[in-house]
């Protein structure tokens, strides 16, 4: 496969006069790519460059993961720390707030070994681990989160309020390191669960979706792995794998990871602060199956409210980024071809060209619009598709109108996710 250079449009804060730029293939298709796909959106594509994106975060996370064991070692009581032959960190107990830091922290520090990946690895843009939009979708994301916020509350106080009728008034009395635990929860497990989701729904399906296009291979291979990580029983793992396939099942209809990202946080929150307040075990490995039951069809009934809200649905929708692709390209879909891409591209695009030959357009803040997989684009008032050349004979492109009043913008790919 050629060599091929992606040049992307960012909306200007200004809306610019009407704007053009030549094209160089006389057909493309335009269509919105997999989230599990978006590796192959890179010009410096080769099929090396995912291998490597993944050690490099691997040994990257070995190396944080013994900076942050340093740290909390150092952060132990004297006499705590070595007094046990079988531990350096002798800790098990849930209701520590050194030992939940040390957990937490464990899996927070995977975001920071992810982005060295993607970028020294693969060198593609570091947003579209988050979605296809190329960066992170905080609309979406907090309009997930609040709702999910007001469900965990309250399953919170309910659970409570039935703790304390069940054990009386002593119930109601927290334990003297409430107030840490409280801390390390609220600022410790939203990183957590955010780590979480970046790895097992999108980086390594991405990694997998490189070489493979069958979306249920990518998202299953890291079910299996994010499933294996929990320690329950048996019982207790298949609420985990319906948990994980219902984040699978999110992140791929919602094209990223914002709204698993929210029902995530949300849950974990939930069952931390329920710890904290005596409301359950969070150091209990052995689930009853009611639990399960509760648990699972909870997270499903979340699930499908999610994927059938309609507002929700139009902020997941509008806000794709447009691919026009020229035919050659491996994600390129057996449809019809356009004649030629709009010499003016509204919203967020990414316009494949050769790589010697690459041009940007750019398009006004607010006109974001997304295209169904496959969807023809149809050329501006006056400008005349391309014939198809006669049997024999090579296409010759239209000569591109002269551009007008043009403004450059930095490509995407220097765009950071928390945009």
């Amino acid at each position: 496969m050629s060599e091929l250079n992606s040049r992307a449009a960012r909306p200007d804060d200004a809306a610019p006069a009407v704007q053009t730029a030549p094209f160089h293939h006389d057909a493309y298709v335009e269509t919105t790519v997999p989230f599990h796909r978006v590796a192959l959106l890179n010009e410096r594509y080769r099929w090396w460059r995912p291998v490597l994106e993944l050690l490099i975060a691997a040994v990257l996370y070995g190396v944080l993961s013994v900076l942050l064991f340093v740290v909390v070692y150092l952060m132990m009581d004297p006499g705590e720390s070595g007094s046990s032959e079988d531990s350096l960190l002798p800790m098990d107990d849930m209701s520590d707030p050194v030992f939940i830091f040390f957990l937490l922290g464990s899996l927070a520090i995977l975001i920071p070994a992810c982005w060295f990946g993607i970028r020294l690895g693969s060198g593609r843009a570091w947003g579209f681990a988050w979605s296809v939009a190329g960066r992170v979708r905080w609309r979406l994301f907090w309009a997930g989160l609040w709702r999910m916020a007001f469900v965990f509350l309250g399953l919170f106080l309910i659970g409570r309020g039935a703790s304390i009728a069940d054990n009386g008034p002593d119930a109601a009395v927290l334990q003297p390191q409430a107030l840490g635990l409280l801390i390390v929860v609220f600022t410790m497990v939203p990183a957590q669960a955010i780590a979480e989701e970046l790895v097992f729904r999108g980086v390594l399906p991405q990694f997998l979706g490189a070489y493979v296009r069958n979306p249920w291979i990518c998202y299953l291979v890291p079910l299996v792995l994010f499933t294996v990580a929990h320690d329950y029983n048996w019982v207790g793992l298949i609420d985990i794998t319906v948990f994980a396939a219902c984040m699978a099942l999110l992140a791929h209809k919602t094209g990223g990871l914002e709204l698993p990202m929210a029902l995530h946080i949300a849950n974990n929150v939930m069952v931390f602060s329920s710890g904290v307040f005596e409301v359950n075990d969070v150091n209990a490995t052995e689930i009853p199956w009611e639990s399960v039951l509760f648990s699972s069809g909870l997270t499903i009934v979340l699930t499908v409210f999610f994927l059938w809200n309609r507002q929700l649905k139009e902020m997941w929708e509008g806000d794709r980024t447009r691919v026009f692709l020229p035919p050659e390209h491996p994600l390129a879909p057996d449809e019809p071809l356009v004649a030629a891409p709009p010499q003016s591209v509204a919203g967020a695009a990414l316009v494949f060209e050769p790589a010697q030959q690459g041009t940007r357009t750019a398009a006004p803040r607010g006109t974001r619009t997304a295209a169904p997989r496959g969807r023809r684009t149809q050329p501006p008032a006056g400008a005349q598709p391309a014939k198809p050349a006669a049997p024999g004979h090579s296409a010759q492109p239209e000569q591109p109108a002269q551009p007008q009043a043009t403004q450059s913008r930095p490509l995407p790919e220097q765009q950071s996710s928390s945009e």
